[in-house]
């Protein structure tokens, strides 16, 4: 009796793994733009559909430019520029054999091009 209960557990733990391995979560359930519940899986799948036409067809207010913004230091003292000495200073201070950051540029990069 209860080997066969374990069996039927591990069936259907089985089963819901291999579900959530496969496919990903499934929508049950999904709001319409008037915030009515849906459950029905063609309602799902048209409010889905109308969401990304409106998503993609949707356009800028204005166009994108190439323009950096000018930031004010307001309150605060000036910060000095940033010179070639002291970017050269603090390459010679890193150490070499590290890992790289999210960027995958290693000391050693930086160093060579200095």
């Amino acid at each position: 009796m209860i080997s066969e209960k374990w069996r039927e557990t591990e069936k259907n733990l089985k089963k819901w793994k291999s579900s959530r391995s496969q496919g990903g979560q499934k929508v049950h359930k999904l709001r319409n733009t008037y915030g009515i519940v849906i459950a029905e899986r063609s309602e799902i799948n048209n409010v889905i559909r109308e969401y990304y036409v409106k998503l993609y067809a949707s356009s800028r207010d204005s166009p994108p430019t190439n323009e950096v913004p000018v930031i004010l230091n307001v309150g605060s003292k000036e910060i000095p520029e940033i010179d070639y000495i002291e970017i050269s200073l603090a390459l010679n201070q890193m150490k070499n054999g590290r890992i790289p950051g999210e960027d995958r540029i290693t000391t050693e990069m930086l160093k060579l091009v200095g």
